[in-house]
């Protein structure tokens, strides 16, 4: 019956994020599988915080897209997230959670809190920043740059990525055993998202279209396949939020160790 139950629940949080154009096809497959396994694995307690990041992410980001059409903003995703999204975001939280099925520590779960922060907060510092009037910079050289871009912080980013670790926790505090794990989740959302914006910086591939002549993230603009002008060539933003998402988890393990 547990099992039928989590298949049922994933099925709908697919179907529904799928309806509301939050996830393409292939990425309501993806969801749809870690979805079930999360919530066969560890109930409401692991299910909350994945499905709060995955909800309220995807409406701002709906949201902005909507209400914000402004050419000079650098925004590379699709509006659906694809199954390369779901997985760059999910993988690592899925194998702390089955990893918790045999040993069983709240590290583990503060862990796998915390990986989630580190995606939310990049997310969420990416789309309130994209709407800031406030100049975007580079992190590392601090040069200009168009918002939206790789690397690129602001100051309503940085309070956005804040915000969303902050709300994190507040969803995950029944859960957590002890005061300090609540900034814990914090800290941890938010130093992910540096390195994000580090990472995005310096190794994330940029590209180069050779019809339009704009910069991109995407190894394919306009038909045409783009020149590769920075960066590691396979290092594309999904690998980059793999990385926040180890990142975020591991913070938690070096400060209560």
């Amino acid at each position: 019956m547990h099992l039928l139950l989590s298949i049922s629940y994933s099925f709908l949080i697919s179907v529904i994020a799928f309806r509301l154009k939050f996830l393409s096809f292939r990425g309501s497959l993806a969801a749809f599988f870690f979805g079930a396994i999360i919530y066969f694995v560890g109930g409401l307690k692991w299910s909350v915080p994945i499905l709060f990041f995955f909800f309220l992410s995807s409406f701002v980001t709906h949201l902005r897209r909507k209400i914000y059409t402004n050419s000079t903003v650098l925004l590379f995703e699709s509006e659906r997230r694809n199954g390369n999204q779901v997985l760059a975001n999910g993988v690592f939280p899925i194998l702390l959670i089955l990893a918790y099925n045999f040993y069983h520590k709240e590290l583990l779960y503060l862990c796998y809190v915390s990986a989630i922060a580190g995606v939310f907060a990049d997310t969420m510092a990416t789309e309130i920043g994209s709407l800031s009037k406030f100049k975007t910079y580079d992190i590392v050289n601090l040069k200009q740059v168009v918002p939206g871009t790789s690397g690129g912080i602001s100051i309503y980013g940085i309070l956005g990525g804040l915000l969303a670790s902050v709300l994190l926790a507040l969803i995950v505090s029944p859960w957590l055993s002890n005061e300090k794990y609540f900034i814990i989740v914090i800290v941890s959302g938010f130093f992910a998202n540096l390195v994000d914006s580090i990472l995005g910086s310096t190794l994330q591939a940029k590209y180069k279209c050779v019809v339009c002549l704009q910069y991109t993230e995407k190894n394919l603009h306009c038909n045409q396949n783009a020149k590769h002008v920075k960066g590691l060539k396979y290092l594309n933003n999904d690998g980059v939020n793999l990385i926040t998402s180890v990142t975020g988890a591991f913070i938690p393990a070096l400060i209560t160790n």
